[in-house]
């Protein structure tokens, strides 16, 4: 038995970051005086970044021996950003692309109980810029996850208990 899941996924955002410090007067916490002036900021990076990710996806869940589920996914994203310094009238293209899949295991018991195995690999665009106004790589990951679910009879829900390691 197969239950297949696929499709496309597309997100544009813009972020826009303006950093920078002024020095702000003393303030004596037991007699504070308000309204002292504060100089202008010292603005040392103004940078505008649209970000456009296109990801296509396939899922195939198994169903086998009456009592196994397996399941299956690959997921395909291509990410361009560019970064544009407005005090050095710059830019940077940043294009990248990532293949990230799961496979898990999970036993289906006549108790209700369901343990699990699965790994996983994931890929992120990150926005921002470090201090020196450069924009930052994606995150990947990976993640191991063995559990135990337990759904019993005549109750609607179910508990889970898991271990995991995540690895970004």
């Amino acid at each position: 038995e197969h239950s297949i899941l696929f499709g496309v996924d597309y997100a544009a955002s813009e972020s826009k970051i303006v950093s920078g410090f002024s020095v702000a007067s003393t303030l004596d916490v037991f007699n504070p005086v308000y309204g002292a002036s504060v100089p202008d900021l010292f603005i040392y990076g103004n940078v505008n970044q649209p970000i456009d990710q296109l990801g296509i996806y396939v899922q195939d869940q198994m169903k086998f021996a009456e009592r196994w589920i397996a399941t299956l996914a690959l997921r395909e994203d291509w990410n361009d950003t560019t970064t544009k310094n407005q005090l050095s009238h710059t830019e940077v293209d940043q294009s990248d692309q990532a293949l990230t899949g799961r496979v898990a295991l999970t036993y289906l018991a006549d108790s209700g109980l369901a343990p699990y195995v699965s790994y996983s690999t994931s890929f992120l665009p990150v926005a921002g810029v470090d201090f020196y106004n450069r924009p930052y790589d994606p995150t990947e990951g990976e993640q191991i996850e063995g559990g135990l679910k337990f759904q019993p009879k005549d109750w609607n829900g179910f508990l889970t208990a898991s271990l995991y390691q995540i690895t970004q």
